[in-house]
């Protein structure tokens, strides 16, 4: 069994080198796994070359591919799915450019569960961080049915491993942003079931100011939800948003949704 790491990147407002480079430090120091069984590739959608240059010198025991995506402009969605061609490896082992691995057995406990459950796809806990050392909000990831509305309780798509067939099945929408991560696992739960939950490793959330996950607004949100009441029907989106607002009918959200159900009634 071989595990393609596919790191999607750019240059994160001055800060992708330094990011990178944790995120590869993460995998290097990876034990429990001989050399052939892992790859990394290294998708770069960045406008400069800062990337490719430190990617030269970077010493590693497992192949490094660097792969060069000039379009510069469609967004995480459309690097990931550009990246993804370039996997070779049986399952793909989804990871951002500003998280890291944090257990050094982590692929390797993943390719343990891989092989004794036979998975279609693995997601395994999380936790986050602001300075690469202190860490908090650790979750364990659950599914849950609201998904479609942007309920994220798994976490980032850093948490994911999948077979790459089933990937190249599904790949991620990239007519979305705000939305990529949730309407990506609600479309895996429908074509492979729900996904085997690997507690006891982690992947760390990096949060940084300039990432696209603290500048969202609600605009984008109510874009996103009425792009996928168009992919996948009103009549879904009714029943969701109802349940949805018998739990939350305060926050700003909510009054998004709540004007977009009295639309499709």
């Amino acid at each position: 069994m071989r595990f393609s790491v596919l790191i999607p990147c750019y240059e994160m407002k001055g800060f992708g080198v330094y990011f990178l480079r944790r995120c590869l430090d993460s995998i290097v120091k990876q034990v429990g796994l001989a050399a052939d069984d892992l790859e990394i590739v290294v998708c770069d959608q960045s406008a400069d070359l800062e990337i490719n240059r430190y990617l030269r010198s970077y010493k590693s025991n497992h192949l490094i591919k660097y792969v060069k995506n000039n379009l510069t402009s469609r967004g995480i969605t459309q690097n990931l799915n550009f990246g993804l061609r370039f996997c070779e490896g049986d399952y793909v082992k989804i990871l951002f450019q500003d998280d890291f691995l944090n257990e050094t057995n982590y692929l390797a406990q993943l390719k343990s569960t891989c092989l004794s459950s036979t998975a279609r796809w693995v997601v395994s806990s999380a936790a986050h961080t602001k300075d690469g050392v202190t860490y908090f909000d650790k979750i364990i990831p659950t599914a849950n049915h609201l998904l479609l509305l942007g309920v994220n309780t798994i976490s980032s798509p850093s948490v994911v491993t999948i077979r790459k067939e089933d990937l190249l099945n599904i790949k991620f929408d990239e007519n979305l942003q705000h939305l990529m991560d949730c309407e990506f696992y609600h479309h895996c739960i429908n074509a492979l079931g729900y996904p085997v939950i690997a507690e006891s490793v982690s992947i760390v959330n990096g949060q940084w100011p300039g990432q696209h996950s603290a500048s969202v607004d609600l605009t984008m949100y109510e874009q996103e939800i009425r792009y996928c009441i168009r992919k996948y029907g009103a009549e879904i989106f009714v029943d969701l948003i109802e349940e949805h607002l018998r739990i939350d009918w305060q926050s700003d959200r909510a009054i998004v949704l709540a004007n977009i159900l009295r639309e499709l009634r």
